[in-house]
């Protein structure tokens, strides 16, 4: 698989993802935020311009204006996969 087509998987992932991970915050916690389309928008262009290629460790914040919802974005671990470097995990 080529490292743009893998790309694009993981961040399809991710997509799928977060609106899950944003509305359930743990066990008895949860909230009723819901990210809209341009939310995700911004959270995809964060990740790459301020989070994609760093180091573990690496923090971005968000904020729409619009939906007033905003968040932090945590490299937390990397992997490596058929020895290429994959996307960065996220928490949100």
């Amino acid at each position: 698989m080529s490292s743009s087509l893998r790309v694009i998987v993981v961040c399809a992932a991710l997509v799928t993802w977060l609106p899950a991970q944003a509305q359930f915050l743990g066990f008895g916690l949860q909230t009723n935020v819901e990210l809209t389309k341009q939310d995700l928008d911004i959270i995809r262009h964060t990740v790459t311009e301020q989070v994609h290629g760093k180091p573990v460790g690496t923090t971005a914040k968000w904020s729409n204006p619009e939906s007033q919802n905003s968040g932090k974005i945590a490299l937390v671990r990397k992997f490596t996969r058929n020895a290429s470097n994959a996307r960065p995990s996220i928490t949100g």
